[in-house]
């Protein structure tokens, strides 16, 4: 089986894994065990051959193993022989090459060790982000997060200093509450500098103050049924050193005095 196949199949395994059965389900992990540890001993044999993986392939496979969740020593058999090819081959990789690697390797850190945070793959994606891409930048701002627990800030301003409504539309706003509440801190001659909406990949902070290092989030109606994706959030965040307030949205309106003061009390 070729790098081609192995990659087409980790694909398809991947875009199909919701309908399967468990005792399907089992059988496939034991196969993707199987095919990761054929790759990273071919990856390892061959040194920065791109005649055996292609940076294409990589990245598919590192977003494929993201979604399915394989667990054993051959994912990070894998994960190592991938990064250490991105290490030889950077240079081949496109943006959509390495901002897929960087998305799928900041998923795969909960479960593995990845090699330098992700660095070579992280800083080829950065170096070519099309800041046009809302999804782009939305995966990169969340694998930086992920794998180092930082935010780029630099990278953040290459399309957020814009006018993020231009950008983004409303795709960045989670609702009216969250514009009508950073329009109202961003005046007055005290206002906070906020980086406003942060766009992450599958997730955003409502609003997130730069000066302040506070995060705050307003919960819609729809907050229970994201529960677990935004304590993940908020974890991130807190590792950052981060405050991170959390206010019901019919209270927003009640409170946002609170809020100034709160900001301003951490500058």
């Amino acid at each position: 089986m070729n790098a081609r196949d192995m990659t087409e199949i980790l694909w398809a395994l991947a875009t199909m894994g919701h309908s399967f059965t468990d005792a399907f389900a089992e059988d496939m992990h034991l196969f993707v065990r199987a095919l990761c540890g054929e790759a990273a001993t071919r990856i390892a044999q061959n040194g920065d051959s791109v005649k055996i993986f292609q940076p294409q392939e990589i990245s598919v496979c590192l977003w494929a193993l993201a979604h399915l969740g394989t667990e054993g020593e051959e994912v990070q058999q894998f994960i190592d022989a991938a990064y250490a090819y991105g290490e030889r081959n950077i240079s081949n990789f496109s943006e959509q090459n390495a901002n897929n690697s960087c998305w799928g390797l900041a998923v795969l850190s909960h479960r593995y060790t990845v090699p330098r945070q992700g660095k070579v793959f992280l800083d080829r994606a950065t170096e070519l982000l099309d800041a046009d891409r809302p999804e782009s930048v939305r995966q990169l701002n969340h694998a930086n997060l992920a794998l180092t627990h930082t935010i780029n800030i630099p990278l953040y301003y290459r399309v957020c200093e814009q006018d993020f409504r231009e950008l983004f539309g409303n795709r960045m706003l989670t609702g009216s509450k969250e514009d009508a509440l950073v329009r109202w801190l961003r005046t007055g001659e005290d206002a906070p500098h906020f980086l406003s909406n942060m766009p992450l990949h599958g997730f955003q902070c409502d609003i997130l103050s730069n000066d302040t290092e506070v995060n705050v989030e307003i919960d819609g109606p729809h907050h229970e049924d994201r529960r677990e994706i935004d304590a993940f959030r908020d974890r991130l965040l807190a590792a950052l050193g981060m405050q991170v307030i959390r206010i019901p949205e019919e209270m927003v309106d009640d409170v946002r005095d609170d809020i100034r003061s709160t900001l301003l009390l951490h500058q």
